[in-house]
């Protein structure tokens, strides 16, 4: 059993929504967009078999972004062109973010 498979069932123990998966056409916008922006090199035949499985997950702060989906927070696309608006990230691909909680304590 793979770790999206583990993942889809733990969501399931705890009633979360599991996305389905990629269309070929979704598939094939996200092959095309990631070789315009970033060229014939990147391997994005890499993220097709997650993409085949699921077409993005949220789970316990870890954002794996997908093509289109009913989530805008978790579009491969338009979470690129965001981390893109800073110089430095535009040599990046971002298939993933994590949240971790922030904590505020007082010595005592």
């Amino acid at each position: 059993m793979n770790t999206i498979s583990k993942l889809k069932q733990v969501m399931l123990e705890f009633d979360c929504p599991i996305p389905s998966r990629a269309s070929v056409s979704e598939i094939e916008k996200f092959k095309e967009w990631a070789v315009e922006k970033f060229g014939e090199k990147v391997p994005w035949e890499k993220y097709i078999p997650f993409l085949e499985e699921v077409n993005s997950i949220e789970f316990n702060g870890i954002f794996l972004y997908g093509i289109d989906p009913n989530d805008s927070n978790l579009d491969i696309i338009e979470n690129n062109e965001i981390w893109h608006d800073v110089e430095e990230n535009k040599k990046y691909l971002f298939l993933a973010m994590e949240i971790f909680p922030g904590m505020y304590g007082i010595q005592k």
